[in-house]
């Protein structure tokens, strides 16, 4: 009876010893997997636009459809909320810059319970102008990108997919 009293004592101890270090495990897992969400996108921005010519008609634009989603489960820390959008609607706490006509840097961000706000940049891409904001969620989010010429800028713009 000792015995079991014993090891339960000595179970528990080291489950609470451990937790916190498997916390820190979650969130670094999780936010690795999130950064490679917005290398991921740049990276198919990149070459749509490395192997396409642009069009000035978007619906004959050059495009591919991507579909992107938040880890989940066990190894994962929770998720707040994540975005894709211009930095100044998506992290207005981190924009220096708000002014309204302002150029758009698009953002991949996102933020775990209990965290800060995490954004990564997708520098060879815009939003289509129709879209504010493309909120990421873990059943998956389609995202439509298209290589398109907008006046004299060529430019690889994402939406969600309809």
């Amino acid at each position: 009876m000792i015995r079991t009293v014993l090891a339960v004592v000595v179970a528990v101890g080291l489950l609470a010893t451990a937790s916190p270090a498997f916390a820190d495990a979650q969130h670094q897992t999780t936010r690795t997997e999130l950064e490679t969400v917005a290398e991921q996108l740049d990276r198919i921005a990149t070459g749509l636009a490395t192997d396409s010519t642009a069009s000035t008609e978007p619906s004959l634009a050059a495009r591919t459809t991507v579909t992107i989603g938040l880890p989940s489960g066990f190894g994962s820390a929770p998720i707040e909320w994540a975005r894709i959008g211009c930095r100044r609607d998506v992290v207005p706490a981190l924009e220096s810059d708000g002014r309204p006509g302002a150029d758009c840097r698009l953002t991949f961000a996102y933020r775990l319970r209990g965290s800060t706000i995490d954004a990564h940049a997708i520098p060879d891409a815009t939003l289509a102008p129709e879209v504010s904001a493309i909120e990421v969620t873990t059943a998956g989010t389609a995202i439509r990108l298209r290589y398109v010429r907008r006046g004299n800028t060529a430019t690889v713009e994402l939406a969600p997919l309809e």
